[in-house]
């Protein structure tokens, strides 16, 4: 689904662009443009290059694979694979865009999830975490400030906190290493507690879970999800529940045989998929079953003049 973004007047003024342009003679600029109007909220997008010129060029006669690859080749676009499926990202896509906030969550895996975990940082689409989320228990630090405890003005140490929004409201704020494992973990349908997941995902560090082990926990409970084309639906369980005590921590969720892979199902785009392969399925029957019938009267003997029964009838 299509979605209006924002050009700034920079972007005509990019020379890297027009090089690029020049170089290749393909229209990267204007596709480069029309490619954010693709993708969402977090600057991902299906990597599906024949659907992607019916939006962006639909009357150019162009490769849109090619405009792709010229794109990926300076770094204007990131592709990615997760479970055999391809993915794009736009780096920096949130930096430069103003979100509307009713524009619904992503349902496109994280980079981070990439099959090939050696360009993930690059082309994530999240804050880096913060540098001492390293490999060791989240303790909380001690708060620094007035008296021999360190007991200051910094009540929560943690991290979790409130604040007020201009409106008045009381809006939760989470420490960066909760953050990235939110931002990991994979959309659901239906509602789910972001400050019940922060409070379990903070108990289990009592229990000797570092953040690097609950990231990786995180990071293959997503694939197994995406493999298994259950995501954005009910099927995947609360966070809360995920960052629980019920083990689902070191559970391994080993991702299933390719062949018996599920193809990717998320809310809307997962409808119109579907919608895509039966049409694409009914059309190969028809066409299977008329070039059936020309092989068949192209063996049957040629009657002439057509049999005519008594009465006229033929």
């Amino acid at each position: 689904m299509a979605r209006i973004r924002t050009i700034k007047p920079e972007f005509f003024l990019d020379e890297r662009l027009y090089d690029l342009e020049e170089e290749t003679d393909l229209p990267v600029r204007l596709a480069f443009a029309g490619l954010w109007t693709q993708c969402d909220r977090e600057g991902r997008f299906e990597w599906r290059p024949r659907r992607l010129k019916a939006a962006i060029l639909p009357y150019d006669s162009v490769d849109f694979s090619r405009v792709l690859d010229a794109l990926t080749t300076r770094g204007f676009v990131k592709k990615y694979r997760v479970c055999g499926r391809e993915y794009g990202v736009v780096p920096g896509f949130t930096a430069h865009q103003v979100i509307n906030n009713r524009e619904s969550d992503s349902t496109i895996p994280d980079p981070a999830l990439a099959d090939d975990q050696t360009s993930n940082d690059e082309g994530s689409t999240r804050d880096p975490r913060v540098n001492d989320a390293c490999s060791t228990p989240l303790k909380h630090a001690q708060a620094e400030g007035k008296g021999k405890e360190g007991k200051g003005n910094n009540k929560n140490p943690s991290g979790d906190g409130e604040k007020k929004s201009k409106s008045g409201s009381k809006k939760h704020t989470y420490p960066e290493w909760f953050e990235e494992l939110w931002s990991l973990f994979p959309p659901r349908s239906g509602s789910s507690d972001k400050r019940k997941a922060y409070h379990a995902a903070n108990a289990r560090t009592g229990d000797g879970f570092t953040f690097e082990a609950m990231r990786a926990a995180t990071i293959r409970y997503a694939k197994y999800i995406v493999a298994t084309g259950k995501q954005n639906s009910q099927f995947v369980m609360q966070a809360a529940t995920f960052y629980g005590p019920g083990g689902h921590l070191e559970n391994p969720w080993s991702i299933p045989n390719a062949t018996h892979q599920q193809p990717f199902t998320g809310g809307r785009q997962s409808a119109v998929h579907r919608i895509d392969q039966q049409c694409e399925d009914e059309f190969a029957q028809l066409a299977n079953e008329e070039a059936g019938n020309r092989d068949v009267a192209a063996h049957e003997p040629a009657v002439w003049p057509p049999m005519v029964e008594p009465g006229g009838r033929r």
